[in-house]
């Protein structure tokens, strides 16, 4: 595995602009791991039926992440926007990967 930053990600925190900044696979998977855990007390408190806390995007060739939206907070979301936004998604960016967490309901 390349331990050099090679994947850009954005964090989405409500601020005006969005600055790339680079990180590798393991520095991905952590802030991951920290955003999910956040989205969860968000959707818990909220109640919320889903939160969205980051897209990944995929080379097509390669199959490796090369870039990833983190969105903290998450976005909480109901049935009908949560389908609403990640079929959009999708749309856009066709073969991403949306991590989302669902409340069981």
């Amino acid at each position: 595995m390349n331990s050099y930053p090679n994947i850009m990600y954005f964090f989405h925190d409500g601020s005006t602009y969005l600055v790339p900044r680079y990180t590798n696979a393991s520095g991905l998977a952590t802030m991951l791991d920290e955003v999910r855990r956040a989205a969860y007390l968000d959707m818990t408190k909220s109640g919320a039926d889903h939160a969205v806390y980051a897209v990944k995007h995929y080379d097509p060739k390669t199959g490796d992440v090369v870039k990833a939206d983190i969105y903290a907070p998450a976005v909480l979301l109901n049935e009908a926007e949560f389908t609403k936004r990640t079929d959009a998604q999708m749309q856009e960016s066709p073969g991403c990967y949306i991590l989302a967490l669902h409340a069981r309901k």
